[in-house]
């Protein structure tokens, strides 16, 4: 999708759309969505990537914890950002309050950072990314899972309890609009959807929660469907692969494994 389709997705999304979704979006939405995970194992034998699926769960991680220095960062200066906010609302703040208003902004941007949690999915099409294995499951050695997107999308709407995104790759970040509330600024979470386009090819789309109750945490543990197929890394270990094809079994979950292709430097799918 282009970045305008996705700012209508996101519209559409917010307002519970359906009939402009199917409109619009019927044949642009991915089918599936795809979980990387590292599959690592701790000392005592347990893997917490594993136990998320048997028990229902993703986790929802801090922000604070991203590879990416700029990710849902607000990265401007505070000048700008006042004056942006002055233009929106046409309100005058005279030079005596402007410090003032600058601390308002710089609390909000971090409370809004310590409650929000966010899971990123990619589409697809990534299951054959070589970069994307080496990335995010831990060099190969991990396991991939996915999703049916529409199954992700009717239990958001359903329950309520999460919002879900694709993210827009740009230039540079946009400036997000301001709200104020009981003097103190909110801003909207745009910041939480947007990354430089050096990032465009991991196509992702996340998961976006807020909640005071978890703030100083790393991340919590969200109720979640139950994914449709799981990819074996090509390099997992033969532990992982068997309490994989376990949880598979267990779960009715399809089980696969990823190759490395003769004469090519292509990924591709066994059973």
């Amino acid at each position: 999708m282009t970045n305008d389709e996705k700012r209508i997705f996101q519209e559409c999304f917010i307002q519970k759309n359906d009939i402009l979704f199917n409109k619009i979006f019927a044949n642009k939405l991915p089918k599936k969505l795809l979980k990387f995970y590292c599959g690592l194992y701790d000392e005592y034998g347990n893997n917490h990537n594993i136990d998320s699926i048997n028990e229902g769960y993703i986790w929802m991680s801090s922000p604070k914890k991203f590879n990416d220095p700029f990710d849902c960062a607000l990265n401007f200066d505070n000048n700008i950002l006042l004056n942006e906010y002055i233009k929106e609302n046409n309100v005058y703040i005279g030079d005596a309050d402007k410090q003032k208003y600058i601390n308002s902004l710089n609390d909000s941007d971090s409370k809004l950072r310590e409650e929000s949690f966010v899971a990123c999915f990619s589409e697809y099409k990534n299951v054959f990314s070589s970069q994307m294995w080496a990335k995010y499951a831990n060099n190969h050695k991990g396991f991939c899972v996915e999703y049916n997107f529409y199954k992700i999308m009717k239990t958001a709407i359903e329950r309520n309890t999460y919002n879900i995104f694709p993210v827009f790759y740009c230039d540079k970040p946009d400036i997000p609009l301001f709200i104020e509330n009981n003097n103190n600024f909110i801003y909207a979470f745009p910041a939480f959807f947007r990354k430089s386009l050096e990032w465009k090819s991991e196509k992702e789309w996340r998961i976006y929660k807020a909640s005071d109750k978890y703030i100083g945490c790393n991340g919590y543990k969200l109720d979640f469907i139950s994914p449709d197929k799981i990819y074996a890394g090509c390099k997992s270990s033969y532990k992982l692969k068997e309490d994989l094809k376990k949880l598979c079994n267990d779960k009715r979950i399809e089980y696969y494994e990823i190759e490395i292709k003769c004469n090519s430097y292509k990924l591709g799918i066994k059973r």
